[in-house]
């Protein structure tokens, strides 16, 4: 496809759903693959649906037929010789059935010359030849170690001791089965990932980047007709550790596609299997780990001050402002032209404000909520505020500070914690920082380099001439520069182009939106480039001896923690040092700051001691809502799980901010009960709203029940349901609530609340995952029990296997329903969508 100049993210789908999908890497739900391209050209991207590799053309060039290594030999004539990549990586293979016996092998490649040499064929059977084109090396592989006896399983005991994350000095003990006498020589094979972002926006782990280490394994037993190889290590530092195995220093053992649990037997490319190592003193806090957390799109919950509705009369540049009644949808031109009121995005307002949130505190605390998040609450100039104006002030259209002081001390009163987002990653191209249009009196970073650009492009000065000339101009128009240094922030280029808002000169924009511009990389102390001491980290965390950095100085307003936006694209070296700042205070209230970042894929890389103590559960969503609640999977669901809880400290996975939808994602609801996110403004003829409910209150269920922190998106309780952004950002419905709704979500929060000991802060094992039935045990320090059992699909009796004492009664704390353990097994009778919190008498 013919792509502009800029920077991409992708990975790939199968069968037209995110369900099934790869990333960088080949992993499955892998992070995403960046592609930056200079200037506009023609791509092509490839997939292999045996290694789920992909690469694009930018830097893997497909070959031909013609073009490819062909295959001879002494064994004789075969069908077709060519040799292909199924790795993408220039490794090329073929399989030839042979007999037992001595060959030569002949590689012809177009443009390099002939390799020949003998190889031994240990047995009849095929064998796999593989050539390595770079390193002009062949490779025959005849099977003489048997891939089905070899085995490793990360979530076995007998093969990995400990099963989950480790603290760093703890020992390690991993064993390896191989077929009797396949093996003469095993080594385990141990990487500490390099955090990086390789050239790109988002940091990532990197295997290879980092160091490894090599430990010979001992053969200590054989069992049957297979060998156990066994080694141990002791990792020393925290950090991200990957392993494999290398046997007869020929073929690897490493993770498959699905990550954790078995693996597979590979030439060379296996994953290594994750490892955690935690900091000695990783700690998180223990009041989100008791939490129920609600969060709020600010404009859109509830409109308690309407002297503020007309506070500004510009969104973006000059766009103007679209007011919007309570009723009304959100509309975005790109999706719904017909149904917005102007051209713009992001710009239509509906009211609601923080004296709307505070005189709705009562609700949430009879809804049993103990914690909020909002959205941005910066000045900013679109309806989601992720562009922030000016990072020390409040959007007008919220209110004040006097407002946020009145909020956070009534939510103090209903002993409720305040999380606020922070985006630290860029802010917007209005803002007093960059000042596109010229609008603020201190000189913002493009108001400063399109003037240096067009000194030099119509007066041709040399650069540092027109800078001397820029500044003496902006000066001598009343404008000042900030003793930050804004006008360094931020990546412009002398290259002219134009987006919705007009000629402009091109600067460096978060995956594609113009609106929205990151700082640059190297200004961030902690960064790849070595930065240690820069405007940016002073502005942002240190300050200035005088006045506190932007995060710091945000706990004097009450804050009890940040949501850190798309923090896999800032240098995780200033997660770092903003986790050394933040976890040196207390809130207000006297509380341990909570760090909580966006993260959707596995978020393993900031729990390691020096970064977040949680991060957004979009695993899990992805796991209870797409493969349990819509495909009826409960298996799939609860691996996606144990592969967390195996990569997660404890301390991180009872943090966590566990949903089921937010403002980037379709609503619940409307997902649950069939709707479409091709539908833009649905009503309730697109979905099946009973149904969508029905799993809805069994997705409320499970949150109460499993560990980590229960995140409601404000509306969901009441029946509200939306497709994909802006849609899912409806007004909370007032006056046309689903109160039973409500009433069963007060009910399963008051169940949780209740009994934190069980369902907060005990221990947790699956009991059954198998279709439409997921049931799992909680249980407390004290031995006391709960489970939580749930059916997506039509009324059944479900047997579950139990560890209480016969007799053993448990009641619903739902239904008041009782049942008794017999034989180590407790049975319920669980009706269609059914979910039962039970509570051992």
């Amino acid at each position: 496809m013919k792509l502009p100049a800029g920077t991409y993210y992708y990975k790939i789908s199968v069968n037209g759903s995110w369900a099934e999908n790869y990333g960088l890497g080949g992993n499955f739900d892998g992070a995403n693959v960046q592609l930056t391209l200079p200037k506009a050209q023609e791509v092509t991207f490839y997939y292999n649906d045996k290694s789920h590799h992909i690469a694009d053309s930018t830097s893997y060039t497909f070959r031909a037929d013609s073009e490819l290594p062909v295959l001879s030999g002494s064994f004789g004539a075969v069908a077709d010789l060519l040799m292909r990549d199924q790795m993408l990586d220039n490794l090329f293979q073929k399989t030839v059935p042979l007999k037992k016996g001595d060959y030569t092998v002949t590689v012809t490649m177009p443009g390099a010359d002939a390799l020949t040499q003998t190889v031994n064929v240990a047995k009849d059977g095929d064998v796999t030849f593989y050539y390595d084109s770079k390193a002009r090396h062949l490779i025959a592989d005849d099977g003489r170690i048997r891939e089905d006896k070899v085995y490793h399983d990360s979530w076995s005991t007998n093969y990995r001791v400990p099963f989950e994350a480790v603290k760093e000095g703890t020992p390690v003990k991993l064993s390896l089965a191989t077929g009797k006498g396949d093996v003469t020589s095993a080594k385990l094979v141990v990487y500490k990932a390099k955090i990086t972002a390789n050239g790109g926006d988002e940091y990532n782990p990197d295997y290879t980047a980092g160091t490894v280490t090599s430990y010979p394994m001992t053969k200590v037993s054989t069992s049957g007709d297979q060998d156990i190889w066994t080694a141990s290590f002791t990792p020393q530092t925290y950090g991200l550790y990957g392993y494999k195995f290398v046997l007869n220093d020929t073929k690897e053992y490493g993770d498959d596609a699905k990550p954790g649990s078995t693996g597979e037997l590979k030439l060379r490319g296996v994953k290594p299997y994750q490892l955690t190592v935690y900091s000695k003193d990783y700690k998180t806090p223990d009041w989100a780990k008791d939490a129920v957390c609600y969060q709020i799109f600010p404009d859109r919950f509830f409109n308690g001050d309407k002297s503020n509705d007309n506070a500004r009369a510009n969104a973006r540049g000059f766009q103007p402002v679209q007011h919007r009644k309570w009723s009304a949808l959100p509309a975005n031109h790109s999706k719904t032209p017909a149904a917005d009121g102007d051209n713009w995005e992001c710009n239509d307002f509906f009211g609601g404000d923080l004296a709307g949130i505070t005189k709705k505190l009562d609700y949430l605390k009879g809804l049993g909520v103990t914690a909020i998040y909002v959205n941005p609450i910066y000045n900013a100039c679109s309806n989601h505020r992720y562009d922030a104006v000016d990072y020390g002030t409040i959007d007008p259209f919220l209110g004040t500070f006097k407002d946020l002081e009145t909020m956070k001390a009534e939510m103090q009163k209903r002993g409720m914690h305040l999380i606020m987002d922070g985006v630290y990653n860029h802010v917007g191209d209005d803002s007093i920082y960059f000042d596109r249009y010229g609008k603020y009196k201190t000189v913002g970073a493009y108001e400063y380099w399109s003037r240096i650009y067009d000194l030099m492009n119509d007066k041709h000065m040399t650069e540092e001439a027109a800078k001397a000339e820029a500044k003496k101009e902006l000066e001598a128009e009343g404008q000042v520069f900030s003793p930050w240094h804004w006008e360094n922030w931020f990546e412009i280029k002398n290259e002219k182009t134009q987006d919705m808002m007009g000629k402009k000169y091109a600067y460096h924009d978060w995956q594609g939106y113009d609106s929205l511009v990151p700082f640059k990389d190297a200004d961030y102390p902690g960064s790849e480039q070595g930065t240690v001491k820069s405007d940016l980290g002073d502005y942002l965390l240190y300050g200035n001896g005088k006045d506190k950095g932007v995060i710091m100085k945000w706990f004097d307003e009450g804050l009890d923690g940040w949501r850190l936006d798309v923090a896999k694209e800032v240098p995780p070296g200033f997660w770092a040092d903003v986790r050394k700042e933040v976890k040196s205070i207390k809130t207000k209230d006297g509380s341990e700051p909570l760090l909580l970042g966006e993260i959707w894929q596995d978020g393993s890389q900031f729990f390691t001691g020096d970064a977040f103590d949680s991060v957004m559960n979009y695993k899990l969503s992805f796991a209870l809502g797409d493969l349990f609640l819509n495909k009826g999977d409960a298996k799939a669901a609860d691996y996606e799980l144990t592969v967390l809880r195996q990569n997660y400290p404890k301390e991180a996975f009872y943090d966590l901010m566990n949903i089921v939808d937010s403002h980037d994602t379709v609503r619940a609801i409307y997902k649950f009960g069939g709707g479409s996110d091709s539908v833009a403004q649905p009503t309730k003829k697109d979905f099946d709203y009973d149904l969508g409910k029905a799993r809805l209150k069994l997705a409320a269920t499970f949150l109460m029940g499993y560990p980590g922190m229960p995140t409601i998106y404000y509306g969901d309780e009441a029946g509200q349901y939306g497709s994909s952004d802006p849609d899912c950002r409806r007004t909370y419905p007032w006056g046309k609530e689903d109160k039973d709704l409500i009433a069963y979500y007060k009910k399963v929060i008051g169940v949780r609340n209740a009994h934190k000991d069980i369902f907060a802060r005990g221990d947790v094992n699956t009991l059954k995952a198998e279709g439409d039935i997921y049931a799992f045990s909680r249980k407390a320090d004290s031995g006391k029990m709960g489970i939580v059992a749930l059916n997506r699909g039509k009324a059944q009796q479900v047997t579950l296997p139990v560890s209480a004492a016969d007799g053993t009664v448990f009641t619903d704390e739902l239904t008041g329903t009782k049942a008794t353990v017999s034989g180590g097994q407790l049975t319920l009778a669980l009706g269609e969508n059914q979910g039962m919190m039970l509570v051992q008498d």
